[in-house]
């Protein structure tokens, strides 16, 4: 079934891809399950898209209850949304194929997106999600569609055609990717995801006063 979902993935990868990752890949009694709602509201909002856009949607059968897709969506998927029980997403993002990725602004996520350049729309479900999202929506690469239970169809795709459709988004998905590429010792590749975003916010404002201080002639900046 990991194979299945790993094949998917990639064969579905296009320059118009979208990727939707469920909230979290562990799952656990103190991190709260997605009412099912959620995700007749959101697949309603993917056919809205005008014109269709290739989806690729990770949810496993834990995510899903158990019951089978039809049963949860109330019937077939529009034939360009796939459902798939695992996906490589960082190494999709990478491929550069992928036009956005809608997530519930987890910081491996938000900062795996980041990375890559890859323009990210946002639905904060726990922790420090709503945080993550405020940042990446400051540093303009992202949209935030607000909490699961403000969803609604229009908002999904609103959003989406927005970080779709306006190039900068992009361009500051981009630009953020440089500079965290371009960060001292490389990709912080195997350090915790929150370990690695407050190392790079604290190295991008080091960045920034020295930008700042360039005039006038300073140069010496440190983070203590």
């Amino acid at each position: 079934m990991e194979r299945e979902g790993r094949e998917a993935g990639k064969e579905s990868a296009s320059p118009s891809s979208l990727f939707l990752n469920r909230h979290h890949s562990i799952h656990s009694p103190s991190i709260p399950p997605t009412d099912p709602s959620i995700y007749r509201t959101v697949a309603a909002g993917l056919a809205a898209l005008t014109p269709p856009v290739t989806v690729i949607w990770k949810l496993d059968s834990v995510d899903l209850g158990g019951r089978s897709p039809d049963a949860v969506f109330g019937g077939p998927l529009p034939r360009h949304i796939t459902l798939v029980p695992w996906a490589p997403q960082n190494a999709l993002l990478q491929t550069g194929r992928v036009a956005a990725l809608l997530n519930h602004g987890g910081s491996n996520s938000v900062y795996e997106a980041a990375f890559h350049g890859v323009p990210q729309a946002c639905v904060p479900f726990f922790g420090d999600g709503s945080d993550t999202t405020a940042k990446a929506v400051s540093r303009g690469m992202a949209v935030g569609l607000g909490k699961p239970r403000d969803l609604t169809p229009a908002r999904i795709a609103g959003g989406l055609a927005t970080v779709l459709g306006d190039p900068a988004y992009r361009a500051s998905a981009r630009g953020v990717g440089a500079r965290l590429r371009a960060r001292p010792g490389g990709p912080a590749r195997g350090l915790a995801a929150d370990i690695v975003v407050r190392e790079t916010l604290d190295w991008w404002a080091v960045r920034e006063l020295r930008a700042a201080a360039a005039p006038r002639g300073g140069d010496d900046v440190r983070v203590e």
